[in-house]
């Protein structure tokens, strides 16, 4: 049987996911310590400190992918301008 995907493994965020990065983006405008942010917004520390691992994560799965679709696409236009060369030099034979 063969499983949906999650939305993490489709690269769409969760709702989850864009509350802690609203929060992460509110602490660092608040200028307070991580700390005193969570205890005034009456969050979880340990959430608090786990979502950034989880996005850092998510991050390196974006970098790796980002690259692997630079060199594929790196590998395509030598492709085409190898095609476009040896039309060149078809045309000069016409």
């Amino acid at each position: 049987m063969v499983r949906n995907r999650t939305k993490r493994e489709r690269g769409e965020e969760t709702e989850r996911s864009r509350y802690w990065r609203g929060m992460m983006s509110a602490r660092e405008r608040s200028g307070l310590a991580p700390a005193e942010f969570c205890r005034r917004k009456g969050l979880s520390g340990a959430a608090f400190a786990w979502w950034p691992r989880r996005f850092k994560n998510d991050l390196a799965v974006a970098h790796a992918m980002i690259r692997d679709l630079l060199k594929a696409l790196q590998e395509r236009n030598r492709d085409v301008e190898t095609l476009r060369q040896q039309v060149e030099r078809l045309r000069r034979y016409l």
